[in-house]
C-alpha cells in the first residue's frame, strides 16, 4: 500500500441510477437511489432543449417523484439535485423523457417545421405519435423529416421541413409508409389535404389510405394513389365509407428501381371538405425603400396582400 490518503467526502452525495419509471399523457415519474438519502431534492424540468434556470423547480422530500400537469406527446428534460441543508447541495443529474401520446382533437395541422430535421440519407425523426415503416436493411432511409439543406427536399417556401420518403433497392427499401397519430374521432368523413413533389414523375407511387393495425405494412388500405408531378402540388382527399376498424391514416410510398424520393408538407385534417383554395408559391422579392414587389405563381386570379 502506498500514498494512502484519507479525506473529507462531500457533505452532500449525488443519486444514482436516475429512470424514468412510468409515463402517462401528462405525468412523467422519476426515480432514483440515493448513496445517502438528502432528505429532499429540488427538480427543475421544461421542454427538451431548455436553458437551466428557465425551467419548472419544485423540491420534492421522498420519491419516487411524479411530475404532473404536463402536455401530451411532449418531450422533456429533468435535473434532479440532492439538497442536504440550505448550503449543500449534490451534483446535479439530468435525464429526458417524453409523455405518451393521447387522442387527438380535429382540426390536425402538422408542418413538420418543430421536428429535429436531417438529410434525406441520415436517419431522423417523425412527429411526435407519428409511427413508419421501411422494409429496407438501412436505417438511414427509414421515414424522417429533412430540412432545407438536404437534397431531394421538398417544402413549401415558408416551411424549413418537410417528411421526405425515400424507396428503391433492398438498402432504401421498396415500401415506406407513416402513419399519422390516432385521433378522438372516427377518420370515416375527414378529409386530409397536404402538399406533395414526386423527385420523378415516372418513378413511384404515393398513396393516401390508413391502416387498421400496428402491421403498417400488412394492414394499410388504399383510398387515393395520388398523381405524379414533379412541382408543389395540394391535393384534398376524402375519407369517405372508411370502416370503424381504420385507426390511422397513413401515406406510403413503393418504388423498386434505383431510388427515388417524394415530399410531403403541410398536412391537415379536419372533419368535412378542406378548402383546396391555392397557397400561392412565391418566387422572388425585390424591394425598395419605400416598395416591394412580390413574385409568385398560383392559378388563381384574385388575391389579398396583408
Amino acid at each position: 500500500i502506498d500514498n494512502l490518503i484519507i479525506a473529507v467526502g462531500p457533505e452532500c452525495l449525488p443519486i444514482r441510477h436516475l429512470a424514468v419509471s412510468d409515463v402517462t399523457e401528462n405525468t412523467i415519474t422519476l426515480d432514483w437511489d440515493d448513496i445517502v438519502s438528502a432528505g429532499s431534492w429540488a427538480i427543475e424540468y421544461g421542454r427538451r432543449g431548455f436553458t437551466r434556470g428557465s425551467g419548472t423547480v419544485i423540491n420534492v422530500l421522498s420519491h419516487p417523484a411524479v411530475i404532473s400537469g404536463l402536455t401530451t406527446a411532449t418531450a422533456y428534460d429533468f435535473y434532479v439535485t440532492p439538497v442536504c441543508s440550505a448550503t449543500a447541495h449534490g451534483d446535479t443529474v439530468m435525464i429526458s423523457g417524453t409523455t405518451n401520446c393521447g387522442l387527438i382533437s380535429l382540426p390536425y395541422v402538422e408542418t413538420f417545421d418543430n421536428v429535429p430535421a436531417t438529410g434525406y440519407s441520415t436517419a431522423g425523426s417523425l412527429p411526435n405519435c407519428w409511427l413508419g415503416y421501411s422494409d429496407g436493411t438501412s436505417n438511414s432511409y427509414f421515414p424522417h423529416v429533412t430540412g432545407s439543406s438536404s437534397s431531394y427536399h421538398y417544402a413549401m417556401p415558408e416551411n424549413t421541413n418537410s417528411l421526405t420518403l425515400t424507396s428503391g433497392s433492398s438498402t432504401y427499401g421498396s415500401t415506406k409508409i407513416v402513419a399519422l397519430p390516432l385521433f378522438s374521432s372516427p377518420i370515416n368523413g375527414v378529409t386530409v389535404s397536404f402538399w406533395y413533389r414526386h423527385e420523378s414523375s415516372t418513378y413511384g407511387t404515393l398513396t393516401v389510405g390508413y391502416v387498421t393495425g400496428a402491421d403498417l405494412n400488412a394492414t394499410f388500405v388504399p383510398v387515393q394513389t395520388m398523381s405524379a408531378t414533379t412541382t408543389m402540388t395540394r391535393a384534398s382527399v376524402p375519407f369517405t365509407n372508411i370502416p370503424a376498424t381504420a385507426t390511422r391514416i397513413a401515406f406510403r410510398w413503393v418504388h423498386t428501381s434505383s431510388f427515388y424520393s417524394v415530399g410531403i408538407d403541410s398536412v391537415v385534417v379536419d372533419n368535412g371538405v378542406v378548402s383546396l383554395c391555392e397557397m400561392p408559391v412565391i418566387d422572388s422579392v425585390t424591394s425598395t425603400e419605400t416598395t416591394a414587389t412580390v413574385f409568385f405563381s398560383s392559378s388563381l386570379s384574385d388575391y389579398e396582400v396583408a
